[in-house]
């Protein structure tokens, strides 16, 4: 089983249908020779982690976004941590002043798997409160301009400003 530390070196999280995780591992490795696919991370089914070798990380999410029709969803990882909602505030604050401006208004939507001591609203209302602190944009939870993706899997976060 992996452990948080090696699930913390890949920088694309796909899901895809249940059943199909070992096909999008086998395709992305035919588009990427040199790219490092995990399905099934922590026996977590409909997912697969992907760390880009001969691609950049946006190269390889086009590629797979073409190629790879069993990939339902590709999130980019701007940032991977542990599974805590007040560390996960402390990590992303260089990656949200970077991608968000005051200008803009931007919702948080949190995804856990795993047991914790606490709830995907917990997550989305105090990292979206640290969100606003930091870059003073509005939050919108209907129609925002940017959505925060913060994916937990047991103990660790994998966070996708976008």
């Amino acid at each position: 089983m992996i452990n948080h530390d090696a699930l913390m070196q890949y920088n694309i999280l796909i899901k895809t249908s249940l059943g199909f995780e070992k096909i999008v591992a086998t395709r992305i490795q035919e588009l990427d020779p040199e790219a490092k696919v995990l399905p099934e991370p922590m026996n977590f089914k409909g997912l697969v982690l992907v760390k880009n070798g001969r691609f950049s990380r946006d190269e390889l999410v086009e590629q797979i976004a073409r190629n790879v029709v069993e990939a339902e969803k590709i999130i980019p990882i701007d940032k991977a941590t542990i599974a805590d909602p007040n560390v996960i505030c402390e990590e992303i604050r260089d990656v949200v002043t970077e991608k968000i401006d005051e200008k803009k208004s931007f919702a948080v939507k949190t995804t856990r798997r795993g047991k914790h001591g606490f709830t995907s609203i917990d997550v989305n209302v105090i990292v979206g409160d640290c969100i606003r602190k930091y870059t003073g944009a509005s939050v919108n939870l209907r129609y925002p301009d940017i959505i925060v993706y913060v994916e937990i899997k047991r103990s660790s976060s994998l966070i996708q400003i976008g």
